[in-house]
């Protein structure tokens, strides 16, 4: 009886406390990938006069934390005979704030990326199978030709100086990085950029939101063809659709813990029968069955609650484990990261430990019912 609710209780707690710690690393590695707001033109190309009036319209509205000029294009990475494609962006080395914001790689405040050296995702390098100080390829595909002499291309070789894991793999399987002022050298303009990146000294939801509809009704009065979006918040469904899934997990896993609990009710229907004896003793004595009743009670609920703790316990253990091989465990390309880091919180332990208790209890309740049918007379007399 004990040794089934425990490892039922255990099969839930590891469950619940796996998909909190999914759940918490996929937001906490959205934030980190991401800025707070991005800005972009509906024409896909920001000037400089289009880059000052974001800064100062967000300004106005809140204070910001760092923000950056960016420009991505599409290219192909090229190693031997491998040949990936890949998104190259510009990486400002005389941007401190940002950097060392955005970029773990860059906490210090002397990283510096040479005009001949590369940034590359983990996943991408992974694809290319480089590693740090290997030479890539960079070639920019509307430059590719036929001629009579053969493929005609435009390329430059760069140094892979760093591989970044942002622990999202969308990014690591697509993202490297120039120097700005290379990358505006490949497309051979000084003052187009394609998005802005801002971070904001109040990054909470409500700020954000506040922020993003302001700034939204100050481009519509100016008719400027801006927008800005935050991708934590535009990947709000893909949340309310994993939370949907938790609690889907979690009534489903209760239900083995409600088999568990009709052991419960064999058990203690069992005992009752074997110590009738005992129990129409007690009754002669002047007990009452309510009485007799709370006795079996109190003792059962005592014992499946050391079984609620201890299948607690072995959960806990059994995630922190599990969580260690998640990057073994879990398709990157499918759960969008490799890792989980498991985050216990009192929330989910109540939730487990109260749920189970009412389940419990009802059962304990239930079989008790089996003393109100004996016959004290009967039992004396056998």
């Amino acid at each position: 009886m004990l040794i089934s609710i425990t490892l039922s209780i255990s099969a839930l707690t590891m469950a619940m406390l796996l998909f909190q710690g999914y759940q918490d690393t996929l937001k906490s590695v959205f934030k980190r990938s991401f800025s707070d707001i991005i800005v972009n033109s509906t024409t896909n190309n920001l000037s400089n006069k289009e880059v000052n009036y974001i800064e100062n319209s967000i300004s106005d509205i809140t204070k910001i934390k760092a923000w950056d000029k960016k420009i991505e294009i599409p290219v192909l990475l090229s190693k031997g005979n491998l040949t990936k494609p890949s998104t190259l962006g510009s990486f400002d080395n005389d941007n401190i704030d940002f950097n060392s914001i955005n970029y773990p790689f860059s906490k210090n405040e002397d990283f510096h990326l040479r005009d001949n050296e590369i940034i590359l995702g983990k996943y991408l390098a992974k694809d290319l199978n480089v590693s740090q100080g290997d030479t890539v390829q960079v070639i920019l595909p509307k430059s590719i030709r036929l001629s009579i002499f053969g493929l005609i291309k435009k390329s430059s070789d760069f140094i892979v100086k760093e591989i970044y894991s942002t622990g999202l793999y969308e990014i690591d399987k697509r993202i490297s990085l120039l120097e700005l002022t290379k990358v505006q050298g490949l497309i051979e303009s000084k003052d187009n950029f394609s998005f802005i990146p801002v971070l904001l000294e109040d990054n909470s939801s409500t700020n954000i939101s506040n922020t993003l509809n302001r700034f939204h009704a100050k481009n519509s009065f100016n008719n400027r063809n801006l927008y800005g979006f935050n991708q934590l918040q535009n990947n709000e469904s893909l949340f309310s659709t994993l939370e949907l899934q938790r609690i889907m997990i979690f009534l489903i896993l209760n239900i083995i813990v409600l088999v568990a609990s009709f052991n419960v009710v064999s058990t203690l229907s069992s005992i009752i029968l074997e110590r009738n004896v005992e129990i129409g003793i007690l009754l002669t004595l002047g007990l009452t069955k309510r009485q007799v009743k709370k006795l079996y009670y109190y003792f059962s609920l005592f014992l499946t609650n050391i079984s609620i703790i201890l299948g607690l316990i072995l959960g806990t253990i059994g995630a922190y484990q599990l969580s260690k091989y998640s990057d073994q465990l879990l398709k990157a390309d499918v759960y969008f990261i490799d890792k989980i880091i498991v985050s216990p919180s009192l929330d989910v332990y109540l939730t487990i430990y109260l749920t189970a208790l009412v389940i419990v209890s009802t059962t304990i309740f239930w079989s008790l019912k089996t003393i109100n049918k004996l016959n004290v007379i009967e039992i004396i007399r056998s």
